[in-house]
């Protein structure tokens, strides 16, 4: 179900894909990403909401979710993008890095 400021994902569908694509290939889901037309660039209530019945969710053992915001200048040229660390049902702005493909690391070895 779709309206401008609410979307209802199919959960049966969406594990199903997840548990597809985990048979083939090994995929694991990490997360899923949907718009905010018209908002400020931060979790909203209902998004909080539904970060805090997933941390508390005893199954999944979260401990916390990072909400990546992505805000679109109107050619998409330069977009920014916010992090928040979500715990229970408030966030934290956390500092973010976005690199062009030529500053990415090539292996992990970069990271000691």
């Amino acid at each position: 179900m779709r309206q401008p400021a609410f979307f209802l994902r199919d959960l049966g569908h969406a594990q199903q894909l997840a548990h597809d694509a985990f048979t083939r290939d090994g995929s694991i889901w990490v997360g899923e990403w949907h718009t905010h037309l018209a908002a400020a660039p931060v979790p909203s209530g209902r998004d909080l909401a539904t970060y805090a019945r997933l941390l508390a969710d005893p199954d999944l053992g979260f401990e916390t979710i990072v909400a990546i915001i992505a805000v679109a200048n109107p050619k998409w040229e330069q977009p920014a993008a916010y992090a928040w660390a979500c715990f229970g049902n408030h966030a934290v702005a956390v500092p973010l890095v976005l690199v062009t493909d030529d500053q990415r690391p090539t292996s992990t070895e970069d990271h000691r």
